[in-house]
């Protein structure tokens, strides 16, 4: 077991032989309480899957950029580059575990290698199922292969049954996505959005919670402060002028939201240039 503990992180990894199955290759947890280093691009010959129960993971799967809100589960096919999108892992609670069609039985083989979603909301059985593998390996018995077994069985079984949200296209939301994207540093206000969706603020408000995960003034929240965060990381304006160009009413400001969204002031994301 790979465990790392601080006052803003806990983090439990457990790789081959500590984990009872065969099809397990490693799995754990990671809580962070404050932003740290990102997760670099990688792949493996396995799939992975991370269930994302608190804040807000930006990730990039074969070059495919996907936000994470809680409550949405992320599947890695076998060999796809996947990590942190932004440099960081956000402030946030996931579990994740990995999975060797190889040793599975020719059934559960099949039925993952047949699922074709990305992302999808995760049940409470489906959480409730990969914590009690992570509970057996945590505290290992005689019996605990036997166990871990039949918990696995089930995992793959209710992913497959997993099914993404149906949605039929927004063009009102599309319009606001795409206008907040080509101009992230505005601060957007919610008469903008309102007259972009072509609605009122609560019929939009619902639109978007139902088919982005949060509110339209939140996403455009969130692109101003990743503006933000690449402006401090590709160049050198100072804080107070990069919190003017985004519609922040002093660096006081910018530094409260970004804090709240990535663990970190602005001064810490610029100082640490692991970030």
């Amino acid at each position: 077991m790979r465990k790392f503990l601080t006052i803003a992180s806990s983090i439990h990894r457990y790789f081959g032989s500590e984990i009872p199955h065969p099809a397990i290759p490693a799995m754990g947890s990671s809580q962070q309480k404050k932003a740290r280093s990102g997760i670099d691009l990688h792949h493996h010959s396995h799939y992975e899957v991370l269930l994302l129960k608190e804040g807000t993971l930006d990730w990039e799967v074969d070059q495919e950029s996907i936000s994470l809100t809680p409550g949405t589960l992320l599947l890695t096919r076998e060999d796809e580059r996947h990590g942190s999108k932004i440099g960081i892992v956000q402030p946030s609670l996931f579990l994740w575990i990995q999975i060797d069609p190889a040793p599975l039985k020719p059934h559960l083989k099949k039925i993952i290698k047949n699922i074709s979603w990305r992302t999808v909301p995760y049940s409470s059985k489906l959480l409730s199922t990969l914590e009690s593998i992570l509970n057996e390996t945590q505290n290992l018995s005689l019996d605990s292969h036997l166990l871990t077994d039949g918990l696995l069985t089930q995992f793959i079984v209710e992913l497959s049954r997993s099914r993404p949200k149906a949605l039929k296209p927004s063009n009102s939301v599309q319009k606001v996505v795409v206008a907040i994207q080509a101009n992230p540093q505005h601060p957007w206000s919610n008469s903008e959005l309102e007259a972009l969706g072509n609605m009122g603020h609560t019929q939009l408000n619902k639109l978007f919670q139902r088919e982005i995960g949060m509110s339209p003034h939140t996403y455009a929240l969130r692109e101003r402060l990743r503006y933000a965060h690449l402006k401090l990381r590709e160049s050198d304006i100072s804080i107070t002028n990069l919190a003017y160009d985004c519609g922040f009413s002093n660096s006081q400001h910018l530094a409260s939201c970004f804090r709240k969204y990535f663990g970190m002031t602005p001064s810490d994301c610029r100082n640490e240039k692991g970030l």
